[in-house]
């Protein structure tokens, strides 16, 4: 006997980059309801991919990109999520997509490989990631604090 399911019903969601309202299957889905109240983080699919691909021509690197993108959507970077999205996904207009499977789980992947909520439930920090560039300040900073500790 078949048994019918209730489909999740779609509502608008608006974009910040672009400032266009989508229905809400343009957009990937977000745990922390306190801060996203609609359950989306706040910028299209279309959007986080130009955004990957910004962040591509900028650091040269992958990691790097990926790396940014998720502190803008507030998703955790997790370093054996990502080299799993690398071994199955070359193609960059999939990788955020990709990723978002494996990091939380879907019907088209086996299982999670486990459950985060937030950009600061990472496991590399922002020295770690190959491409990130420090800052003028940072550099600063950290000299200062050598100076100090020495």
């Amino acid at each position: 006997m078949a048994v019918k399911t209730k489909a999740k019903s779609s509502v608008m969601c608006m974009c910040i980059k672009d400032g266009r309202e989508y229905p809400s299957d343009r957009f990937y889905e977000h745990k922390n309801l306190e801060i996203f109240p609609k359950g989306y983080v706040p910028y299209c699919k279309d959007c986080c991919n130009d955004m990957l691909q910004y962040y591509l021509k900028k650091t040269g690197t992958i990691e790097a990109s990926m790396w940014y993108v998720c502190a803008l959507l507030d998703i955790p970077f997790i370093k054996r999520v990502f080299e799993k999205t690398q071994e199955l996904n070359r193609d960059t207009d999939k990788f955020i997509e990709t990723y978002y499977n494996l990091l939380w789980g879907s019907k088209s992947m086996k299982k999670a490989l486990d459950t985060w909520e937030s950009f600061s439930d990472s496991d590399v920090g922002f020295e770690e990631i190959s491409g990130v560039t420090k800052t003028d300040e940072g550099i600063k900073a950290q000299i200062e604090k050598l100076e100090l500790d020495w």
